[in-house]
């Protein structure tokens, strides 16, 4: 490499002043993108008895690149006849040999198994492409017993643009203070209008509280009759079927001595007022809101036999 790398890239030399090597070109590559694979390539799949393939793929680790433009077959050493173990299939790139390998590193066989981590140091860097299950007495490897490690960052990952997200630190600092200086003077300009107005401003005050009440209590008996005609409105047919049939579901009922009478008021105030003849055959209930406007009735008649019953109910007309 030229010692003096202070100069732009990629230029033509002339005189030998722009003296580039392997290493001009991975110090370019790796401002861009960062070590993994791409993305749908390299995965390991399951091939016949112990063996895997790794297809065809990219990878870049560290500005060093290789393609891959076969598929790769690879043996999983025999299982053991005792314990498990797990295998890991890694992409190598090795500096020593200046090359890049798909290659086993089997693992150790024991009752608790565990991958081994891959090696990145002494002129080696692996990313690990699949973890592989090999359990006791095995004879084939399926593609259940693969686990794909290409999306895991740390021991693989997949090749994407460095410049992940902008940094807006510096515009962000000089906006904020701004924003503060800004903030600033226009709390001072309010404080300043505030204590100039501040007579004309109590007076609007006390002008307005005055109309706003005289408002309130002309449209109070209003906002009360929009509230009736509003529960009128919201009583549909079935709920007055059931209310006329079983009453309200809480509130408090009360019965006449005699028996022919009967008030039940609900929670929130609705009344149902029912009357009996005194030969039992007739019952006329009056259904009222809260504030005692009534909102329909219901006449029930029997028969001396106790066999029919009659029920007429009818909806107060809202004026």
């Amino acid at each position: 490499m030229a010692e003096n790398m202070n100069h732009a890239m990629f230029y033509n030399s002339e005189n030998h002043d722009r003296v580039y090597d392997a290493d001009s070109f991975s110090d370019w590559l790796r401002k861009f993108f960062t070590t993994g694979v791409f993305i749908g390539e390299l995965q390991v799949e399951a091939g016949e008895g112990m063996k895997v393939t790794v297809n065809p793929g990219y990878c870049n680790i560290d500005g060093k690149v290789m393609f891959w433009r076969q598929q790769t077959p690879l043996d999983i050493t025999t299982a053991n006849s005792r314990y498990d173990r797990i295998d890991t299939i890694v992409a190598e790139r090795n500096d020593a040999d200046r090359d890049f390998f798909l290659k086993v590193i089997t693992g150790s066989a024991t009752d608790s198994p565990q991958p081994t981590a891959p090696v990145r140091e002494n002129e080696i860097y692996q990313l690990v492409l699949a973890q592989i299950s090999v359990r006791a007495g095995v004879t084939e490897i399926t593609q259940a017993d693969i686990t794909d490690t290409r999306p895991d960052s740390a021991l693989c990952g997949y090749v994407a643009a460095t410049v992940k997200e902008m940094d807006f630190s510096q515009f962000s600092a000089q906006f904020d203070q701004w924003v503060k200086e800004y903030k600033a003077s226009k709390i001072a300009d309010v404080d300043e209008w505030t204590e100039e107005h501040e007579n004309d401003f109590n007076q609007w005050e006390s002008d307005t509280k005055d109309q706003v009440l005289a408002w309130y209590q002309a449209m109070q008996g209003q906002i009360s009759e929009d509230a009736a005609v509003k529960l009128y409105n919201q009583i549909t047919d079935e709920e007055l079927q059931r209310i006329f049939a079983a009453g309200f579901a809480d509130g408090t009922k009360t019965i006449s001595e005699d028996g022919l009478t009967i008030d039940a008021t609900s929670e929130a105030g609705m009344n149902l007022h029912s009357t009996f003849t005194e030969d039992g055959l007739q019952k006329t209930s009056v259904l009222k809101d809260s504030g005692s406007t009534e909102i329909a009735k219901q006449v029930k008649t029997f028969s001396e036999d106790g066999l029919t019953i009659t029920s007429v109910i009818t909806k107060t007309p809202k004026k």
